[in-house]
């Protein structure tokens, strides 16, 4: 008798989460090289994100903003993701990152100049602002996903490589975006690494590694990829074509929280949707007594139900077996 429950790992509620995918892929500055990939990155996101049945957000509450030309566009546009979310919010970026004069980072728009890198160009640290204002009463999860050079500069000032893979880092350790609860970040690089856009791929190196991910699922019977194991998955991928590996941090039960669904899991009936929302319910797989033997799938709603209904079916299977046995 097995009884599944999702309360852990389940993808966002579609109706009251928002996501804002952001791309920048070509530049005016002639030094800032283009990154085509960049806008197949954004395209391939949001298709696998919105995808009916797999994906945990909405089409019309997935929006893109590809090439943004200031930082006022960008920071417009958080204000609208932010202004009606009450689940998850999920914020991506993918395109050139800079440093400051104070080392600091700061995320690329088409006008940004290296030099000035301030110039059009948005601060990390206001975007940490923007994710900080989403107090936790209102929104219970908040994703950071960087596609950038030095992204790694969201993490905590601890060396992330002290940390075995996937680790949980101490609260007391942790600085910044990184120790606000709920939060989850994942980086394609450490602080101090360049990321990859290799010339004619169709997307950059770590997009790529998520998209596997995402789209193809893991051998796992598990219904919903995690944002943990989505983070190990691709680390791992990326380890072994010897590329800039990723870099997490994350606070609390948000490394529990899916994006998408898992599409090598078991099978379906095992973890369902209760009717009416989009909470998963518990599912109930137990062994009836028959002749046959066979096994039964109920789903129910209710925990103490739930437990009912095993043990009553595993009293039920035990009796029928010694009757029969002793007949």
């Amino acid at each position: 008798m097995t009884i599944a429950q999702s309360s852990q790992s389940r993808l966002p509620l579609r109706s009251s989460s928002a996501a804002l995918l952001i791309g920048v892929s070509r530049y005016d500055h002639e030094s800032l090289r283009p990154l085509p990939g960049v806008t197949n990155n954004l395209e391939g996101l949001h298709e696998v994100l919105t995808e009916p049945g797999h994906g945990g957000f909405a089409p019309e509450r997935c929006a893109m903003l590809p090439d943004p030309g200031s930082a006022d566009d960008i920071a417009e546009a958080l204000a609208a993701l932010a202004e009606d979310a009450a689940d998850t919010v999920l914020i991506y970026y993918a395109g050139h990152g800079l440093l400051d004069f104070e080392n600091k980072l700061v995320l690329t728009t088409t006008a940004s100049v290296p030099g000035n890198p301030l110039h059009k160009g948005v601060r990390f640290a206001d975007i940490e602002a923007i994710m900080r204002s989403l107090d936790l009463d209102r929104v219970e999860h908040r994703v950071l996903i960087l596609d950038c050079c030095f992204s790694g500069q969201a993490l905590p000032t601890m060396a992330v490589e002290e940390a075995p893979m996937g680790a949980r880092v101490s609260p007391d350790r942790l600085a910044g975006l990184a120790k606000i609860d709920g939060v989850f970040v994942f980086t394609a690089t450490a602080a101090t690494a360049m990321a990859l856009a290799p010339e004619g791929a169709r997307y950059t190196a770590f997009t790529d590694a998520l998209l596997t991910v995402l789209n193809e699922g893991v051998d796992s019977r598990n219904e919903f990829l995690s944002l943990g194991r989505v983070y190990r998955e691709v680390d791992a991928a990326l380890d072994r074509a010897r590329l800039p590996r990723p870099r997490q941090a994350s606070q609390n039960h948000t490394s529990w929280l899916a994006l998408t669904r898992n599409r090598q899991a078991g099978p379906r009936e095992q973890i369902e949707t209760a009717p009416g929302t989009d909470r998963p319910g518990l599912a109930l797989a137990g062994v009836l007594a028959g002749a046959g033997g066979g096994v039964t799938y109920a789903v129910v709603h209710s925990p103490v139900v739930a437990v009912v209904l095993a043990v009553v079916s595993f009293a039920v299977a035990w009796v029928t077996r010694h009757l029969l046995r002793d007949s």
